[in-house]
C-alpha cells in the first residue's frame, strides 16, 4: 500500500522519495534517477528498481496474516554527501546516546506533517561501491543491519569492519577471476586496463593485476579516470592515447559503469579510429544496451563486446505484476509519474475503462503496454533486487516471530544485533528460485556469471550469452562457447580462432619471460646451466632438476645424469691394471724365491725386514691402484688418501731405521734382540704423525669427492674423482715423508762405499736418492695436473715406490739367497768328488756373507 509520497529538499537537488506504509520499515537508498546535474528525471532502471523491490515486499507481506513489513524509498543520485545525509537522518531516527554527532535538524517529519520519519529495522542499498563503502561503515557502527544487491568491492568483505553488512553480489575478486579464465581461454597474455578512479576501481585492478600476475597475464598499462570529474575528456584522451600507443595489447579491461564514462570512451575512441576488443565488468549489462538507443554510442565499437555479468533469473509474475501496478497506482507512484513526465511528456490524469491507456492534460495519453514493454525489455537485473529485499523480510519476520512482536508490540523497537545474527544465520529460497546463502566474509556463497557477447544484427544490439561460470564450495564450473561469438568488425576472423592479444610470442619450454619495465611488454630467454629447464608456456623462471638429473633438449626436460669415473674401461684404468698386476706378480714372485733361500739369509730378528716386510710393502702400493678403479664415495676417498700418506710415511721411515747410523744408535742404546723392536716401535710412531695432518684434510676441510661436468652436441656425464688439493692440511701430510726421506738418502750416501759383498750399501744409498726424486717429481707434477688426474699421479707414484723398492732391495736379496745356495750346491759336489770335507773347504773361495744392516 502506498503512503504519502514528498520531495525533501537537499543541497543540491530536489531529492524523490517514496514512502509504502507499514509497521517495520525497510530504508531503500538507490540511485533512481539519471545521474545529470539536477537528478529530477527517474531513468528506467531507476524505475525497474523501484518495481522489483516493492514487488519482494509486497510478496512477503501476502505470504504471512501480519503484513507488517513497509519501505521509505529515497534517490541518493548516485552522489556520497546525499547518501551519507541519508544514513545521518537514519541514524538520527535511532534511539542513541545523547551525545552522538546526529543533529536535531535531521530528526524530520514529511512535508504534510503526517510521517514522522521512524526507525528503520534495515537499511537496502545502495548500488554503487563508493557510497556503500561509507555508509556501510555508518550502520556497523551502530549495528543497524543493512544489504546492498550491487556493491561488489572487494573491502566490503571485511566482516570485522563492516559487521552489520550484506550482500548479495559478489566480490569484484570474484569477477576479475572470470576476466582472467576468459583471456586464459582465448589465449590473451597482454591487456590494458582502465578503471574509473575511485575505490571500486582502484581496487579492482589492484585485485587484476596480483591475479594477472598469478596467471601469466602482463598488463600493458593501467589508466584511472574520475567519474564526473571537471576533466573527464582530458582524462579520456590520455587514457585513449595510452591504449594507441600499445597496439599488441588487443584487449583492453574496462571496470567503470557504462552511464556517464564508458560511453563517452567509446565515443572518443571512434573519433580515434582506436579497434580493440572492450571487456567489461557487470556494470555494463544491461546499461550498455539499455543506454546505446539513446546516445551517440557507434555500434563499431559496441559490436564484439564482451561483458561479465551477474546470472539473473526470470521472474516470471513480475510482468503482470507491474502492469497491475501502473493501471493502479500511477497517480500516487511519483516515481512513474516523473518518468512518464521527462520520457513522454505527459503526466497522466485517469485511465480508460478497459485500462489499457492512461490520458493527462492537453490531450496527452500513454499506452500501458509500452510503459509495460520497456521496463520489462530492459529487466536482467531485478531479480538481484529481489533476493535483497527477500533477505531483508525474512529476516525481519523471523525477528517478529521469534519475539512475539506479532501478537503484542507491533512498535517495539528492533534489536538490531539480533536481526544482523538472523540474516547472516539465513538460507532462502527467493522468488528467483535461487538459495541465499552467505559466508563468513558477507559474501553470497554461490557466484553465478554469464559470458555476454554485444552483438550488432541487422541495425540491432543485443546481448548473446556466450559462455557461463559459477562458483560454490571451492568448485569452478566454466564453460563458453566459441562459435557463438560475434568479435569486432575490424578483425577478419580465421577458422574460429579468436583475435591476439599479445606483445611478443609465447616462450616456449626451455624458455623463460622476462619482463621488460620500459615498455610492459616481454623477451624470451633460453634457460642456461646444465640443471635448469622449462616445461611449460611462458615460464617465469627455470625450473632446477632434482639431484642426479640433467637438462636435455635445450632445457626443456631433465634426464637421469650418467657418473663416469676412472674405471677398468678406459685407457687410464688398463694402464693402472696392468702396472699394478705386473707389479704384484714381480713382488709374488720375489716373495717366493726370498721363501725359497730363506735358510740361506741370515737368520736373525731382522729378518722380518728382509723377507716379510720389505715384500709386504711394495705389494700393499701395487694393490692401491685398484682402489682408483671403483666409484668414488666418501669413505673410499677418505681411506684411498689415507692409504697414500701411511704408504709414503711407511717407505720414509723404513728406510730411515735401516740406515747403518740409526742401527748402530739403536744397538748401543738398546739390547741386541730388541732392535726389531724399537724399529717397529719408531715406524708406527711417524706413522702416527703422519695421521695427523690427513685426519685434518680428511675430517675438517672435508673435499672428499669432486664432480665436474663433461659436455658435448651429443654427451653429457658427471665426471666424479676423488678430491685432495694443495692445502696446509696436504702439504704437511706429504712433506713430512719428503723429509725424512731426504734423512735417510743423505745417511745411505754417506755409507754408500762402505765394505761390503754385492755392494748392497749403493742400492740402499740408490733406492733413497730414487725415492726423493721420485717424491719432488710427484709432488710438481701432482700440482699442476687436473683434479681427475690426481689420483692416477697418486698410483703411478706408489707403483715407483714400489718398483724401486723390489729392484734396489728385494731383488739383491735373492741374488744374496742364490749365491749361498750356488755355493752349498758346489760345496756337496767337491766332498763327493773329493772325498773329504776339509779338502772342499779349501778350495771353496767364499766366506760366509753377513747382511749389511740387518
Amino acid at each position: 500500500m502506498y503512503g504519502i509520497t514528498d520531495k525533501s529538499s537537499s543541497t543540491n537537488f530536489t531529492q524523490i522519495t517514496s514512502f509504502l506504509n507499514g509497521n517495520y520499515t525497510i530504508q531503500i537508498i538507490l540511485t533512481f534517477t539519471e545521474q545529470n546535474s539536477s537528478c529530477n528525471k527517474v531513468s528506467l532502471s531507476g524505475l525497474l528498481a523501484f518495481y522489483a523491490t516493492k514487488y519482494a515486499i509486497d510478496r512477503a507481506n501476502n505470504n504471512t496474516q501480519w503484513k507488517m513489513i513497509g519501505a521509505r524509498l529515497v534517490d541518493n543520485c548516485g552522489d556520497l554527501t546525499t547518501t551519507m545525509e541519508t544514513g545521518i537522518k537514519v541514524i538520527s531516527s535511532v534511539n542513541i546516546e545523547s551525545n552522538s554527532v546526529c543533529r536535531e535538524k535531521y530528526m524530520q517529519c514529511s512535508v504534510s506533517g503526517l510521517n514522522f520519519m521512524k526507525p528503520p529495522a534495515a537499511i537496502l542499498g545502495t548500488d554503487m561501491s563508493t557510497t556503500t563503502i561509507p555508509l556501510a561503515s555508518l550502520m556497523s557502527l551502530y549495528e543497524i543491519p543493512m544489504i546492498s544487491p550491487w556493491a561488489s568491492n572487494r573491502l566490503l568483505t571485511d566482516s570485522t569492519m563492516y559487521r552489520s553488512f550484506l550482500r548479495t553480489i559478489p566480490s569484484d575478486s570474484m569477477q576479475v577471476r572470470v576476466m582472467l579464465d576468459v583471456m586464459k581461454r582465448f589465449d590473451w597474455n597482454y591487456i590494458f586496463a582502465v578503471g574509473l578512479n575511485d575505490s571500486y576501481g582502484k581496487l579492482a585492478l589492484e585485485d587484476l593485476q596480483i591475479q594477472a600476475a598469478q596467471n601469466d597475464i602482463w598488463i600493458s598499462d593501467t589508466s584511472y579516470i574520475t567519474y564526473k570529474g571537471n576533466d573527464i575528456c582530458r582524462e579520456v584522451n590520455e587514457t585513449l592515447k595510452k591504449i594507441n600507443n600499445q597496439p599488441s595489447a588487443t584487449v583492453v579491461i574496462l571496470f567503470c559503469y557504462f552511464s556517464g564514462l564508458g560511453e563517452i570512451l567509446l565515443i572518443e575512441a571512434e573519433k580515434a579510429n582506436i579497434s580493440r576488443i572492450w571487456l567489461t565488468s557487470d556494470a555494463w549489462n544491461p546499461e550498455a544496451l539499455n543506454k546505446s538507443y539513446k546516445h551517440t554510442v557507434p555500434k563499431n565499437q559496441l559490436h564484439g563486446l564482451l561483458s561479465i555479468s551477474m546470472n539473473y533469473s526470470t521472474i516470471l509474475d513480475l510482468s503482470s505484476y507491474i502492469e497491475n501496478e501502473i493501471k493502479t497506482n500511477y497517480l500516487v507512484n511519483n516515481f512513474l509519474q516523473n518518468y512518464l513526465k521527462n520520457t513522454f511528456n505527459c503526466e497522466p490524469k485517469y485511465i480508460s475503462n478497459d485500462k489499457s491507456v492512461l490520458y493527462g492534460e492537453n490531450n496527452c495519453f500513454i499506452i500501458v503496454d509500452d510503459i509495460k514493454k520497456q521496463l520489462i525489455e530492459s529487466d536482467i537485473s531485478s531479480s538481484n533486487w529481489v533476493d535483497a529485499v527477500t533477505v531483508l523480510t525474512n529476516g525481519i519476520y523471523s525477528y517478529i516471530y521469534n519475539n512475539s512482536l506479532h501478537q503484542c508490540c507491533a512498535n517495539t523497537p528492533i534489536d538490531y544485533t539480533k536481526l544482523t545474527q538472523i540474516m547472516k544465520n539465513m538460507s532462502i529460497k527467493s522468488s528467483t528460485g535461487n538459495v541465499v546463502t552467505f559466508n563468513n566474509s558477507n559474501d553470497p556463497v554461490r557466484a553465478l556469471y554469464n559470458i555476454d557477447n554485444l552483438q550488432n544484427e541487422n541495425g540491432t544490439l543485443t546481448y548473446i550469452t556466450i559462455g557461463s561460470w559459477s562458483y560454490k564450495n571451492n568448485y569452478m564450473n566454466f564453460n563458453i562457447l566459441n562459435k557463438n561469438i560475434k568479435w569486432p568488425y575490424w578483425y577478419v576472423q580465421q577458422n574460429s580462432s579468436a583475435p591476439q592479444s599479445k606483445c611478443n610470442r609465447d616462450c616456449v619450454n626451455g624458455e623463460v619471460v622476462v619482463s621488460s619495465h620500459n615498455t610492459g611488454c616481454w623477451t624470451c630467454i633460453n634457460c642456461s646451466g646444465f640443471y635448469n629447464y622449462t616445461n611449460t608456456t611462458n615460464a617465469k623462471q627455470c625450473s632446477t632438476c632434482i639431484d642426479g638429473y640433467h637438462s636435455i633438449n635445450n632445457n626443456t626436460a631433465c634426464n637421469k645424469t650418467d657418473i663416469a669415473w676412472l674405471n677398468y674401461k678406459s685407457s687410464e684404468g688398463v694402464a693402472i691394471i696392468v702396472v699394478s698386476s705386473i707389479g704384484q706378480v714381480l713382488t709374488l714372485i720375489g716373495y717366493f724365491f726370498l721363501f725359497k733361500f730363506r735358510r740361506f739369509l741370515p737368520e736373525s730378528g731382522s729378518y722380518f725386514f728382509t723377507s716379510t716386510f720389505t715384500c709386504c710393502l711394495p705389494f700393499i702400493s701395487f694393490s692401491y691402484g685398484y682402489l682408483n678403479i671403483v666409484e668414488p664415495t666418501n669413505v673410499l676417498c677418505s681411506s684411498r688418501n689415507m692409504i697414500f700418506f701411511i704408504l709414503l710415511m711407511s717407505y720414509s721411515s723404513s728406510l730411515l731405521v735401516k740406515t747403518n747410523m740409526a742401527v748402530e744408535y739403536f744397538k748401543n742404546k738398546t739390547i741386541k734382540y730388541r732392535l726389531l723392536t724399537v724399529q717397529v716401535f719408531l715406524i708406527t710412531t711417524m706413522i702416527f704423525v703422519e695421521l695427523i695432518p690427513v685426519f685434518v684434510l680428511i675430517f675438517i676441510h672435508n673435499q672428499n669427492i669432486n664432480e665436474e661436468i663433461v659436455s658435448g652436441l651429443t654427451y653429457f656425464f658427471k665426471s666424479r674423482s676423488c678430491s685432495i688439493n694443495l692445502n696446509v692440511p696436504s702439504l704437511i701430510a706429504n712433506f713430512i715423508p719428503l723429509i725424512i726421506l731426504i734423512l735417510a738418502s743423505c745417511c745411505a750416501f754417506r755409507e754408500r762405499n762402505m765394505e761390503h759383498h754385492f755392494y748392497e750399501p749403493k742400492f740402499f744409498s740408490f733406492t733413497c736418492i730414487a725415492l726423493c726424486v721420485v717424491m719432488v717429481a710427484y709432488l710438481i707434477t701432482f700440482n699442476f695436473v687436473q683434479n681427475k688426474l690426481k689420483s692416477i699421479v697418486m698410483t703411478f707414484t706408489l707403483s715407483i715406490f714400489g718398483l724401486i723398492y723390489t729392484i734396489c732391495l728385494i731383488l739383491p736379496q735373492i741374488y744374496i739367497g742364490y749365491e749361498r745356495h750356488r755355493q752349498m750346491f758346489i760345496k756337496k759336489r767337491s766332498k763327493n768328488k773329493f772325498g773329504s770335507k776339509k779338502h772342499a773347504q779349501k778350495n771353496s773361495s767364499i766366506s760366509v756373507y753377513t747382511m749389511y744392516n740387518y
